[in-house]
């Protein structure tokens, strides 16, 4: 691991603190959230085969 991936992995461990709010509004926050999360792992995860991702 290093500084970019430490990074990374702070990024989506701070993920679940963005869901907030009540019904509808949690619902929005939990797409946004799985999506984002989605595309934080795929940079993390080529960043660790050091496969360059398009950000």
């Amino acid at each position: 691991m290093n500084k970019d991936n430490l990074a990374l992995a702070a990024e989506i461990a701070a993920l679940p603190e963005k869901i907030r709010g009540f019904g509808h509004v949690k619902e929005k926050a939990v797409a946004q959230y799985r999506e984002e999360r989605k595309l934080l792992l795929e940079k993390f995860q080529a960043s660790l085969r050091g496969i360059p991702h398009a950000a």
